[in-house]
């Protein structure tokens, strides 16, 4: 987040409209914001705080926030605009004191700009989707802004001082590693779904078992073997039944037969009388058939006169549209003569819009004054610089001075910078080392998993060609089964002979033996089909293992790619030649670096030595200094006269920008009257045109029309003479008669299907007459029982045969099924222990203690340590160093973020708690500002393009604020803005860019000092 400006009224100490407008400070990106105790500056970190959140940047409520010195019922307001990589931003926030004395009505606005400042879509308005929509463009809550971007006073080292539990969720919003925290969750439930399921597994098979009513495989397998006996010896009852049964049903199928003829010829009679009735409408049919034929000649000729009829109306249906259009121009016609008639009223509207021009012009001189004056104050400006430059020629020996320093001053910073990025890229440096081997193994997996996605398409391919393989064998079997069961009496039948006695009943006379004909299913055929069919499943069972397997592999390597991936980050996508050039890169970079750093120990020393000299001879150039206060105070005049000068302009005047767009809409209007009468007047011609022209167009069409009229009428006279001739009275008689092709086809088919059916009827009735023969009505019913009797036999004992077939097939398959369910138990046991025991390493049931979330938020602390050491270590002048506390002093904490401090002048570690307030100041800038450096390192990290500090370098002595500030400009080379809000007057010296808070009875005011 970068600010661009910031507007207050009525807001703490102002209550007048005080401004900020940050690009005032060009390439600069140090501020300081300094000004009289309670004249207000703690004030403007509280109103970009309020506009961001709708709080302070420190305790105050909204009510405490309102100006004291606010009239009643009038609104306090702020206005704060700031970027991101994704855009501009203006959040807008106002409240004022509701009836009750103790609440405020508060109303706010956040809106989405282009780079010109103009919105790109709907504000959002609500309070609360603005602070949610806040959040997440910042990336930070408001504890974690007041933490890590805006410090506020006496509260700037909380961040260092906080605990594993508090910086946890501030580094995992800095970083976007939240996810770390998301895949230990889903790692926790995936783990406990695999237990439940191996629960489910098991509770499955003893339920199974529990429905079989046996105890386990061995009490299963048993009563298999005890319903295959039963079995047995159900088939051998069957056949003798069946051959009863197939005797009682030759015997009704007989009486069926000569019943079945008796009742056919009754019908048919019946039938062939009920037909015969109908022939007078058959005749009907007949003569209307024919009358059709006789007026078919004459379809084309009515249609023709049909057809001009139609066209003639359609003719009077144009005029019609015609007349219609006419009567619309018409009234078009009559509001443009009108508009035409306005002319007058615009002539007297233009007239007022010259003279509102002649006022703005007026201004115009004011205007130009202004700028004179501006002018004016650029060439004091110019006044002050040429003071500036004396300042430096104060002696001889002063400028040789400057001129040496100025050389150590242009090598240093080059020298400071790279020594600062030391560290870091030493960190950087093992950091690519450490991905070597998972970035190995990244590439490796994914050489893999085309050919195990190949391996799970073939299982699939392998698994459905199976399946159907096995379904088509179990139909055949199915079939086979029904065909042998039909086989067993012409078998039976086939080894009949006459004087030898019937296997199964005994008889020696076979009177009716069945029917030796159609397919014979042999035993052995039987058998192989049924061995065919196991085979078969068992086949289809391996492929469905199979597919399982190479399933389960293939998801396995897909979480390893995840998993290597979310570890390496956007190093994921790093080429092993890449990798190998980037560290060569960071190595030489690393080398570089350390040898800078000792070449700027040396200049150091020498600087060092030169700035003492230099500090004497400052002491004759303070007469100089005076003049040049003095040029500053009459370019204040300057800026004096000219706020008085825009005070005197026109109040919707208030420069030459809003005066040249004021006179730009007022020429456009009277431009846009002008084109309003010349558009009038075009409008009024062409309709005049239009009505000419509808004239003659309706001219012609009634000509036209009165032709075919003439035409129809000689059309329908000659066709009524020919019909006369044909013995038809009328053209209706004509348009009756005749018959669409489908009416006439079906005409023609009723006539035909009559006397086809006339003919069939009487067949049949000579044919049942001949089959009966003069035989009696025999007892069907009687015949009936007697074979219902012999089948109800057989299919009982079939049923019986088919639920004993069922149950030893069951069983069969109960036994493969419970020897599934016992390997899935088996397998599943396996991954609950794999899952148990990587649930319990990423959630700190580990020797360190740490969870996953925990050690990858120590990673990026590392990298913010090395950032924030670089500057520590200049800052404290090589005495401390921050590091990471790895052990707990209460086992019951959680750790893994805290952090102590490296002495070098005692060689120990202590916590920070233990630094004095200077060493604390400047431990928490460093940290903060390695937390900007890092965060700034990784694709999606919360970007900090400014921060903000309130108080905290008095503390400081000369030297130590010397290099905290340097520090602080180092961050110019990436443009980060840094607010300083400080009372110490050193600081007025060693920092150009300057707002001035001023305290008045009144109120305050802002004022912009050297920026």
């Amino acid at each position: 987040m970068k600010p661009v400006f910031l507007r207050v009224e009525g807001f703490g100490a102002f209550v007048a409209p005080a401004e900020i407008d940050f690009r005032r400070l060009d390439a600069s990106t140090l501020l300081l914001v300094h000004g009289p105790t309670g004249a207000g500056k703690t004030t403007l970190f509280d109103a970009i705080c309020f506009a961001l959140f709708g709080v302070a940047s420190g305790t105050r409520t909204p009510e405490q926030l309102r100006s004291d010195h606010c009239p009643p019922g009038t609104v306090t307001r702020v206005l704060f605009e700031f970027t991101l990589p994704s855009g501009r931003y203006r959040v807008t926030r106002e409240f004022k004191p509701a009836r009750k004395q103790d609440s405020v009505i508060e109303k706010g606005a956040l809106e989405f700009l282009d780079l010109a400042g103009t919105p790109l879509r709907p504000a959002i308005t609500q309070k609360k989707q603005i602070l949610e929509e806040v959040e997440l463009l910042l990336g930070l809550t408001k504890e974690q802004f007041r933490q890590i971007v805006m410090l506020p006073q006496n509260d700037f080292q909380q961040l260092l001082l906080a605990d594993t539990k508090s910086k946890q969720p501030i580094l995992e919003k800095l970083f976007r590693a939240s996810v770390y925290s998301r895949m230990t969750d889903i790692l926790l439930q995936f783990t406990k779904q695999q237990r439940d399921r191996l629960e489910e597994l098991k509770s499955r098979r003893a339920g199974f078992l529990e429905s079989l009513g046996v105890e386990d495989a061995d009490g299963l397998g048993a009563k298999r073997e005890e319903r295959g006996r039963a079995l047995a010896a159900a088939d051998q009852k069957l056949p003798g039944l069946r051959t009863r049964w197939e005797e009682s049903r030759g015997l009704r199928e007989e009486g069926d037969r000569l019943a079945r003829n008796h009742g056919e010829l009754r019908r048919a009679a019946g039938e062939l009388e009920q037909h015969l009735s109908l022939r007078p409408e058959i005749d009907q049919h007949r003569q209307k058939l024919a009358l059709a034929l006789r007026a078919e000649p004459f379809r084309q000729r009515l249609d023709d006169v049909e057809e001009r009829a139609r066209s003639i109306q359609s003719r009077d249906n144009a005029v019609m549209d015609i007349r219609k259009e006419q009567d619309s121009t018409r009234v078009r016609l009559d509001h443009a003569l009108a508009e035409k008639s306005r002319s007058a009223a615009r002539d007297e509207e233009s007239a007022l819009l010259q003279a509102e021009l002649h006022r703005l012009d007026a201004a115009r001189p004011i205007l130009e004054q202004i700028e004179k004056d501006r002018a004016a104050s650029a060439s004091a400006e110019k006044a002050i610089r040429q003071l500036e430059g004396e300042l430096t020629k104060a002696s001889a020996e002063e400028v040789a001075a400057q001129q040496e320093l100025a050389s150590y001053n242009t090598e240093l910073p080059g020298l400071e910078q790279t020594a600062l990025r030391a560290s870091g890229l030493a960190e950087q440096v093992r950091h690519l080392k450490s991905l070597r081997t998972p970035l190995n193994e990244l590439h490796q997996l994914r050489r893999e998993l085309p050919r195990k996605e190949a391996d799970v398409r073939g299982a699939h391919e392998a698994v459905r060609s199976a399946t159907e393989q096995s379904t088509r064998i179990a139909a055949e079997l199915q079939e086979l089964e029904h065909l042998w069961i039909g086989s067993q009496a012409s078998r039976l039948a086939g080894t009949l002979a006459d004087g030898q006695p019937c296997p199964v009943c005994g008889a020696t006379n076979h009177p009716r033996p069945a029917e030796t004909g159609g397919p014979q299913v042999t035993d052995a055929a039987l058998n192989a089909a049924r061995q065919a069919r196991e085979k078969a499943e068992q086949a289809r069972q391996e492929a469905m293992s199979r597919e399982s397997g190479a399933e389960n592999a293939l998801r396995q390597t897909v979480a390893f790619v995840t998993n290597h991936e979310n570890i390496l980050g956007e190093a994921a996508t790093m080429a092993p030649a890449t990798y190998a050039a980037e560290l060569a890169r960071q190595e030489k970079e690393f080398a570089g670096a350390d040898a800078a750093s000792q070449r700027l120990n040396t200049l150091r020393s020498n600087r060092n030595s030169l700035e003492k000299r230099l500090a004497t001879m400052q002491l004759a150039g303070q007469e100089l200094r005076e003049r040049f206060n003095d040029a500053r105070t009459n370019q204040a005049l300057v800026a004096d006269r000219v706020e008085v000068a825009q005070r005197s302009l026109p109040a919707d005047v208030a420069d030459a920008r809003t005066l040249e767009t004021r006179s730009g809409t007022i020429r456009l209007r009277i431009a846009a009257l002008k084109d309003a009468s010349e558009a009038a007047q075009r409008t009024h011609a062409e309709l005049t045109e239009t009505m000419i022209r509808l004239e003659s167009v309706l001219d012609a069409e009634n000509k036209n029309v009165g032709a075919e009229r003439a035409m129809l009428a000689r059309k329908r006279a000659d066709l009524e003479t020919d019909l006369a001739q044909q013995q038809f009275t009328s053209v209706q008689q004509i348009a009756e008669a005749l018959l669409d092709d489908p009416h006439r086809a079906a005409l023609q088919e009723r006539i035909r299907e009559w006397d086809e059916r006339a003919a069939a009827l009487q067949n049949t009735v000579e044919e049942r007459t001949r089959v009966v023969g003069g035989r009696a009505l025999p007892d069907v019913a009687a015949l009936i029982r007697l074979e219902e009797d012999a089948r109800e036999q057989y299919e009982r004992a079939q049923r019986e045969l088919a639920i004993l077939r069922k149950e030893v097939g069951d069983l069969a398959d109960a036994i493969s099924q419970l020897s599934r369910g016992s390997a899935q138990i088996a397998a599943a046991g396996e991954e609950t222990g794999a899952a148990e025991e990587l649930s319990s390493t990423v959630s700190g049931r580990n020797n360190a203690g740490i969870t996953l979330a925990s050690y990858v938020l120590s990673v990026f602390l590392d990298e913010i340590i090395a950032f924030a050491n670089q500057r520590l270590r200049v800052i404290s002048r090589d005495r401390y160093a921050l590091v990471r506390r790895t052990e707990a002093d209460d086992k019951r904490r959680r750790t893994g973020l805290d952090l102590d401090v490296f002495d070098n002048h005692t060689g120990e570690r202590r916590q920070v708690e233990t630094l004095s307030g200077g060493e604390q100041f400047y431990a928490a800038l460093s940290l903060a500002l390695g937390v900007a450096d890092a965060a700034q390192q990784h694709t999606g990290g919360v970007r900090m393009d400014a921060m903000f500090i309130d108080e905290g370098f008095g503390s400081l002595d000369s030297e130590t604020l010397d290099v905290a500030i340097r520090a602080l400009m180092d961050l110019q080379a990436d443009g980060r803005l840094v607010v300083i809000i400080s009372h110490v007057e050193e600081l007025k010296t060693r920092i150009t860019s300057r707002l001035e808070v001023v305290k008045g009875r009144n109120g305050s005011t802002l004022r912009w000092q050297n920026a």
